[in-house]
């Protein structure tokens, strides 16, 4: 197979770039305006815009994040021929984002870029060949896609090509070949195509010499490690190590070696004695010795070492966990746990993240036994698992996670989700959620979850909160003090539409509200006064009230105000009066006041 990427001509360039122009100019619009993003990419209907719509919808640029919407508009502009949308699409089925993972369409979709010369595209192509993935296995396509990749100087391609030569299970061992893609990717500058260069250079240097080894080897080897040569030591413990060059396997003798080589600095020697004591091959298990002559090693750069080093380490620290947990009051609660205990998978996750019961915090240990028993629809641990994930602002995950405990009628997560829906902290704001579960938990008791809806609601971030008289945590608010909350219960007491209506306790929970400056509370306050309605009838005290209403601004106490005045209810007759309350009902819109003030010609 022979491919060349094609370039487009001028003018296919400039109508592309034309294209993007005005679609990003829309999407600018449609952003700044809340319009339908989609209608943007659904009015140009062509492949740039789908395209660059679903680059955005996959990159989050703009708008949401959001993988099934990205794979929709790549799948429309891949329909229309779009090579580079088809690469992309076929990217979200090969790891199921957006969409179920599908490698047969995803090889389906990469054939038209990799025929057009897409290198990338050519190479997951390959990868799906070669692993047998949405196709037959097939090595031979495989390695043509990947010289096709390679050639366009692809550096995934010609170091895996590399590889397959060098190690030869897919395909005929041929180390030349080999050689040559890993020069072509040295000269791209690849650092790790150096290396391995190096290394097969290396590694025939040594075949060679072994070659020649191999014609007296033991000899060769004894005589110069008895002389010192801490190479022959290695290589002699090596060979008894493995039973090779002619010799028995000898584990002790090849300690003896290794130790000699080791003493001399030989870092492999160092790493394999400290392997053999962890092992308690050729010697008695002995860690100190071990983690001795490991640590040589790493010094030494080996990375086998250190690699050991750090198992041995966890293992330690595992023991010693153990150890630790057998002797603490938490043991019996880890054991139910480990059995499926939701209740002790709870304990645990508080024992770790508080460091009670003489462990330690761990709020990895936490956030496991919570996340275990979370599982099981464990209310406490659910809302604990969200915390740690909120603490961790994964915001996400512990709205996921809060929402299952708030619909499992649990108190606090119902407050907390309503926290980030008000704050719009990590997710977007939404008010008519926030009162829900806000006055869900109010009504379970939660005190500061009242105080937040009451704050709410005097914000006008929500318009009506939901009230009966068997719903005590707002009256236990209003008993506090807050004039909203007094001012609501007034008003389903006084509700003609409700069983338990009582003007009488209605005035009272006014007359609370009004003293505190309730504007709508001091209105109806007057009202109830003027038409003695549960207060005894009393138009001095009506104007009163309405005087404290209109003076902040209440328009129909404004106009009420100047009747009082016009008719003498409750203060003198005052013309003036009458007028200037009416001209502020007036100014207000109120139309039954403009008809006063304008006949109010004595005033004039």
């Amino acid at each position: 197979m022979f491919f060349k990427r094609t370039p487009p001509n001028k003018l296919t360039i400039f109508f592309q770039f034309l294209i993007s122009i005005l679609f990003l100019a829309n999407f600018n619009i449609a952003v700044a305006g809340n319009d339908s993003i989609d209608a943007v990419a659904t009015k140009f209907a062509d492949p740039v815009s789908q395209y660059l719509l679903a680059r955005k919808y996959m990159r989050g640029d703009g708008v949401e994040q959001d993988y099934a919407k990205a794979a929709k508009w790549f799948q429309k502009a891949a329909n229309n021929s779009h090579t580079k949308a088809q690469f992309e699409l076929a990217k979200l089925y090969l790891n199921g984002l957006g969409v179920e993972k599908n490698y047969a369409e995803s090889v389906e979709l990469l054939i038209t870029p990799a025929t057009k010369g897409n290198e990338k595209a050519q190479y997951l192509l390959a990868m799906l060949y070669l692993e047998g993935k949405g196709t037959e296995k097939n090595t031979s396509q495989a390695i043509d896609w990947l010289r096709e990749a390679a050639n366009q100087q692809h550096t995934k391609s010609l170091l895996l090509l590399a590889n397959l030569y060098y190690q030869g299970n897919e395909v005929d061992k041929d180390v030349p070949e080999s050689k040559k893609w890993l020069q072509q990717a040295v000269d791209l500058g690849i650092i790790e195509a150096e290396d391995r260069l190096e290394k097969i250079i290396e590694d025939e240097q040594n075949a060679r010499r072994l070659v020649e080894l191999k014609k007296s080897p033991a000899l060769r080897y004894r005589t110069a490690a008895e002389k010192g040569d801490i190479n022959a030591q290695f290589t002699l413990g090596n060979s008894y190590l493995k039973g090779k060059n002619g010799l028995k396997k000898d584990s002790r003798e090849a300690v003896k070696w290794f130790k000699k080589a080791a003493e001399q600095s030989h870092a492999k020697a160092q790493y394999t004695l400290g392997n053999l004591y962890y092992q308690g091959k050729g010697v008695d298990k002995n860690y100190r010795q071990a983690k001795k002559w490991l640590n040589k090693a790493a010094k030494n750069n080996i990375q086998a070492a250190k690699d050991l080093l750090n198992k041995i380490a966890k293992n330690d620290k595992k023991k010693l966990h153990q150890a630790k947990l057998k002797k603490s009051p938490a043991y019996q609660y880890q054991i139910k746990a480990e059995q499926g205990d939701p209740d002790a998978q709870y304990k645990m996750g508080q024992f770790y993240l508080s460091g009670e019961k003489g462990l330690d915090k761990d709020r990895g240990k936490a956030k496991k036994w919570f996340l275990s028993a979370a599982k099981q629809a464990h209310k406490e641990a659910t809302y604990e698992l969200a915390n740690i994930f909120k603490d961790e602002n994964n915001i996400i995950s512990a709205v996921r996670w809060y929402s299952k405990a708030a619909i499992a009628t649990h108190p606090e997560s119902q407050y907390q989700l309503g926290i980030l829906y008000q704050s719009g902290t990590g997710i977007k704001t939404n008010y008519p959620e926030a009162g829900k579960w806000l006055l869900l938990a109010a009504k379970q008791g939660h005190i500061k979850a009242g105080d937040l809806i009451m704050q709410m609601y005097s914000q006008g971030q929500i318009e009506s909160i939901e009230y009966s008289n068997s719903d005590s945590w707002l009256e236990k608010i209003a008993e506090k003090g807050n004039q909203d909350a007094q001012y609501l219960i007034a008003n389903y007491y006084v509700s003609s539409d409700m069983p338990e209506k009582n003007e009488d306790k209605a005035a009272t929970w006014y007359r609370r509200a009004a003293k505190q400056g309730h504007m709508n509370a001091q209105y109806k306050l007057a009202v109830m006064y003027q038409e003695g309605r549960g207060v005894r009838k009393n138009n001095t005290w009506a104007a009163r009230w309405y005087r404290k209403a209109a003076e902040q601004g209440h328009m129909q106490a404004q106009y009420m105000l100047g009747i009082m005045y016009t008719k003498g209810l409750g203060l003198p007759k005052k013309q003036a009066m009458a007028k200037k309350w009416y001209k502020a009902a007036a100014d207000q819109g109120h139309i039954e006041a403009k008809l006063k003030y304008n006949k109010c010609s004595p005033c004039r």
